[in-house]
């Protein structure tokens, strides 16, 4: 059996802006633009992952609504992405 690893995405809004950032070419799938997205620890809620992740991005944000859960099966595993909308609030995003 496959392992499904379960993931947020994060569609950051700040003054009709999108936060994307583009893969490094070493990486796989390497010059595409991606949103800002977590894997969830063990028994992590999405709400859990999102407050761990905000922090390292040094900044607050409104988590909003869902925009789409999707499942995606490659040759290794099973990927579950829920992708959220959410707006910074205050500060400016840093890694």
């Amino acid at each position: 059996m496959k392992p499904i690893i379960e993931v947020i995405g994060a569609v950051i809004e700040r003054d009709k802006h999108i936060l994307c950032a583009l893969r490094s070419p070493t990486m796989s799938l390497g010059l595409n633009w991606e949103f800002p997205g977590w894997k969830l620890k063990d028994h992590e809620s999405p709400k859990e992952a999102w407050l761990r992740e905000i922090k390292e991005l040094k900044c607050d944000m409104k988590v909003n609504t869902m925009v789409e859960s999707t499942t995606k099966e490659s040759d290794s595993n099973i990927i579950c992405l829920s992708t959220y909308r959410a707006k910074i609030v205050s500060g400016t995003p840093r890694l």
